[in-house]
């Protein structure tokens, strides 16, 4: 879920720099499962509630300050009179997910069949599962 959601052509990294080589802003993305979905699977949901909560997400409005030397080497949180609005974090349409699973035929004698997006009894008896990320 990670590797989808911190590709280049999703987020804007440069956004999560605040002073180059320095300070960058850390994102956690925390999701539990209650329940597993109907018809999709576990792993996509997941990416998609956190492509989505990242998209609504904004990063705290920070003022630079400069050192004695008249460079950039610190920063403070600004006050909310200082900055009335916090920054968007640069998102672009979330990642989609297809996940074929691999199934065994017993009426065909072993041959094997690829199912996309299967369902949650389609996915327990499955051989294994693979699910790929496309960012557009």
């Amino acid at each position: 879920m990670a590797a989808c959601l911190s590709q280049p052509a999703y987020l804007s990294l440069p956004s999560l720099c605040i002073l180059p080589h320095k300070h960058v802003w850390v994102l956690y993305v925390d999701i539990i499962v209650l329940k597993g979905g109907e018809g999709s699977s576990v792993v996509d949901m997941c990416v998609l509630a956190g492509g989505v909560a990242m998209a609504g997400a904004s990063l705290p409005p920070h003022v630079l300050k400069k050192s004695a030397r008249g460079v950039f080497d610190d920063f403070d949180l600004a006050a909310a009179d200082e900055v009335p609005t916090p920054l968007p974090l640069l998102c672009a349409l979330p990642p989609v997910l297809v996940t074929l699973c691999r199934l065994v035929s017993k009426q065909k004698a072993g041959k094997a069949v690829w199912l996309v997006d299967a369902s949650p009894e389609e996915e327990a008896v499955a051989q294994a599962c693979l699910t790929l990320s496309f960012v557009q």
